[in-house]
């Protein structure tokens, strides 16, 4: 793997937690530098994988901002809300794909 050098300003507090957790690692701070943007490239991959599916996948079903709403303000309560289901329906035209 090529590497090559990067430099920048960093937050004190972020700096001593970072140098603090490589040592607990035994490894270096450039190495759980990263490791650290590696896994967060690999979050954001998963989610433009997750939205390109779904934008793909489009059935025309959606939510109401009502019950996104209720779904939140159940959370915010301290209450365990499952994901609501979907209230409403359109028609999607499908692409020639389909065809």
């Amino acid at each position: 793997m090529h590497s090559t050098t990067f430099s920048m300003r960093m937050d004190a507090d972020v700096k001593r937690r970072l140098e603090e957790t490589a040592k607990l690692r035994e490894r270096s701070a450039a190495f759980v530098v990263n490791e650290a943007i590696a896994e967060f490239y690999q979050r954001q991959d998963a989610i433009e994988r997750a939205v390109r599916e779904a934008i793909e996948d489009d059935d025309g079903t959606r939510y109401s901002e009502e019950v996104i709403m209720n779904w939140i303000e159940r959370w915010a309560d301290g209450h365990d809300a499952p994901f609501p289901e979907p209230d409403i329906f359109e028609e999607v035209a499908r692409s020639a794909k389909s065809a």
